[in-house]
């Protein structure tokens, strides 16, 4: 007995392998306008998700997805939250961040305790 999801997995390969063959060429832009708006929608609600973990004070840590990459690992605390950005301020000072804060995004940082860091 196959599963719901079987039957969507079938039809993507289906529609994977028409846009491969070009029997939808005269559809890829509302492919890609509907995939484009979806992923936009996808990432909006991870970032608001992420946010809401966060608040003024908690202990963070970056991860392997902020920029640059010596940042990666470092600590330190929420000191404001701007719309879809974060503002942190670190433990320690690097690099270019010489006054310790780094603006980024919620889904770069890790909420951590006090022990952790």
């Amino acid at each position: 007995m196959a599963t719901p999801d079987a039957g969507v997995e079938l039809s993507i390969a289906g529609v994977v392998a028409r846009i491969g063959s070009g029997t939808l060429d005269d559809e890829l832009p509302r492919l890609i306008d509907a995939i484009n708006a979806r992923v936009r929608t996808v990432a909006d609600v991870r970032t608001r998700q992420a946010r809401e973990q966060l608040s003024v004070g908690t202990r963070v840590r970056l991860n392997h997805t902020v920029s640059p990459r010596y940042l990666h690992g470092c600590c330190g605390e929420v000191h404001d939250i701007d719309g879809d950005h974060v503002v942190v301020c670190l433990d320690v000072p690097v690099g270019r961040f010489s006054s310790g804060h780094v603006r980024c995004s919620p889904l770069a940082l890790e909420p951590i305790g006090l022990a952790e860091t």
